[in-house]
């Protein structure tokens, strides 16, 4: 097993699985590089997603309903290219040569449909380094998918998230026996 892909349906508690991994991952010493796309919600409602570079912690905007019209259009979403390169590229190049595990949440269209972007993670999937990711549902690349064969799938649904979690700490364990 080379790693941990967690998937499952908006909302289901993909990324607060990976947080804890990673948080497992950080607790036993380990350096964990990466990014993290939360969401940004206003007044209710969801306007975007940021990058987080988890280990630096710099951070910019991924993509947002309004403004960033350098990238490529994703439903009512406008990817912010230039910004979201900026940390995504850093954020993978420190984890591929510093990190002892790699980790992106995640790995989705909005992601995908930036190919230096693509390309990093690929390049950070074949980097030999175990890996802990969020892979989005509906995930069709099939060079990525490729990569994340020999990995433990877990499956966050809302009604068995102890479950997933119990799971996913399981696999993190065997992957850390390494």
């Amino acid at each position: 097993m080379k790693g941990v892909v967690i998937t499952g349906r908006p909302g289901s508690g993909k990324t607060t699985l990976f947080n804890q991994l990673v948080e497992t991952a950080r607790s036993r010493g380990l350096r964990v590089g990466g990014f993290i796309c939360p969401e940004v919600r206003r007044a209710g409602s969801r306007v975007g997603f940021r990058i987080v570079d988890i280990w630096g912690g710099a951070e910019a905007w991924l993509a947002r309903v309004d403004g960033c019209y350098d990238g490529p259009r994703i439903g009512k979403y406008h990817v912010c290219r230039d910004e979201a390169l900026s940390v995504g590229l850093v954020a993978l190049e420190r984890a591929v040569r510093d990190a002892d595990i790699v980790a992106i949440d995640e790995i989705g269209p909005m992601e995908l449909r930036l190919p230096e972007l693509r390309s990093a993670m690929i390049g950070a999937l074949k980097s030999g380094k175990p890996f802990i990711v969020v892979a989005h549902l509906r995930l069709r690349d099939p060079e990525i998918l490729g990569l994340l064969r020999d990995a433990a799938r877990i499956v966050v649904e809302p009604y068995s998230r102890d479950e997933a979690r119990r799971r996913a700490l399981q696999a993190l364990d065997l992957l850390l026996r390494r």
